[in-house]
């Protein structure tokens, strides 16, 4: 009885040790979305979840986004993800078609994380060159302009998910809609001197979702065009001062 009570008390304080300490605050329990620190508007939010959601209902693939305000000390983006996935199943029936992505708002940074069984669809190449757009158009939110840039990352943040799902949704042949609306059929009819109308029945009608993202800007996002047109830029850049170089010597001839 002692050698058994030793393991469980063993093996608890190993779960302890091994596993990260759940110190973010998030919640899937009613969406796919987990915005506590009130970083997305609802404009963002209500669409992106009703999309998240109609994903996994057609794919089978999960897709989330978390916001929190900073990562705790020595917590690093990995943390995360082994939180989720110990508190969540995501990922369908192999546990494994899913992808995290998580913003935090001091410093403001995004991570894009893709479970084994989305890595054809979302190879490590796409996730780069979209850490590059990020780089890019990376600004704190924490200055003069923090509403223009808050508008901004919210921006970002959406397209970004949206993109991803319907890559997702594109490899699955699905389409994706962000609402369904609830029509009521009704039938009159006379009794006198009034039109009395009442309901026939009704019916749920999933709203057509138009695309977010344009089919070329797919195509380059995809295919990590961008870093090339980013080095290729740098390399021609220096040619500019060399051709004023060469016209101010030919005028000094």
């Amino acid at each position: 009885m002692k050698k058994i009570c030793k393991s469980i008390i063993l093996a608890v304080l190993l779960w302890i040790f091994v596993n990260p300490v759940l110190s973010a605050d998030f919640s899937f329990e009613n969406s796919f979305v987990s915005d506590n620190t009130n970083f997305l508007t609802d404009r963002y939010e209500n669409p992106l979840a009703e999309v998240l959601k109609n994903l996994s209902d057609e794919t089978g693939c999960d897709l989330v986004v978390l916001t929190l305000d900073s990562l705790s000390e020595n917590e690093t983006f990995e943390d995360i993800e082994k939180q989720i996935h110990s508190k969540y199943l995501f990922g369908g029936k192999n546990k494994d078609k899913w992808v995290i992505i998580t913003v935090t708002r001091n410093p403001y940074r995004i991570n894009i994380r893709v479970g084994e069984g989305l890595r054809k669809i979302i190879p490590p190449k796409t996730i780069r060159a979209m850490g590059i757009e990020f780089l890019l158009n990376r600004g704190t939110l924490n200055n003069a302009n923090a509403n223009i840039l808050q508008r901004r990352a919210q921006d970002n943040l959406y397209s970004t998910a949206l993109f991803l799902a319907e890559l997702i949704a594109d490899s699955k042949n699905k389409r994706l809609h962000t609402t369904r609306r609830t029509v009521t059929h009704n039938y009159s009819y006379r009794a006198g001197d009034r039109v009395i109308v009442e309901p026939l029945y009704t019916e749920t009608i999933p709203e057509t979702y138009i695309p977010q993202t344009r089919p070329m800007n797919k195509f380059i996002r995809r295919n990590n065009l961008y870093p090339a047109l980013i080095i290729l830029g740098i390399g021609l850049f220096p040619l500019r001062f060399l051709y004023r170089y060469r016209r101010g010597y030919r005028r000094l001839r």
